[in-house]
């Protein structure tokens, strides 16, 4: 548990609660218990197998070559997609309406979006800021064609004035920002 919660950047308890819903979602049980040790089933070793067979050749992607993403260069790749629910979202489908993938893989975060492009199991479309965070972790960055705003607001307090700081603080985030782009 300490190793996948250390790849995926979670906590432990996150990483038994993952198993135990995907346990629950598949009808799978995929260890056996025994006080603090885990062993894989013959389920969990089966589907580990049929995992690994399905991701063979993900590893060269061929959009490292281009400086600019388009939809039409995402044909037939494998997506992983922000869960509907979202704005961002939303506009992300929007842009592939059109777009035949390979397969899609949908997650909740950005942060499990790009571990997952970290280990060379699809493309992904994320935020700029999310994106920053893995550059140099085995993630290559790429502007996409279409604009796709993620949705920033400065929200604050209505019964008082912004500070000096907080003022600051937003002109600077969006300064930031604007760079990413």
């Amino acid at each position: 548990m300490t190793a996948a919660a250390e790849l995926m950047a979670i906590t432990q308890p996150a990483v038994s609660r993952l198993i135990r819903d995907f346990e629950f979602a598949t009808r799978l049980k995929l260890f056996d218990r025994r006080g603090n040790q885990l062993t894989p089933t013959r389920e969990a070793v089966t589907l580990m197998h049929e995992v690994e067979r399905a991701f063979i050749g993900l590893s060269r992607v061929k959009l490292t070559k281009v400086d600019l993403v388009t939809p039409s260069d995402l044909i037939n790749e494998r997506m992983i997609t922000l869960e509907p629910g979202t704005i961002f979202a939303m506009r992300v489908e929007v842009a592939l309406a059109d777009i035949p993938r390979s397969s899609t893989i949908e997650t909740r975060l950005s942060h499990t979006a790009l571990t997952l492009v970290s280990e060379s199991v699809g493309i992904a479309i994320i935020d700029p800021s999310s994106a920053t965070e893995f550059r140099g972790r085995g993630v290559v960055v790429k502007p996409f064609s279409v604009f796709l705003d993620a949705g920033f607001l400065a929200i604050r307090r209505g019964d008082i004035a912004p500070n000096d700081l907080a003022r600051s603080f937003v002109d600077k985030f969006w300064i930031y920002h604007a760079a990413l782009l």
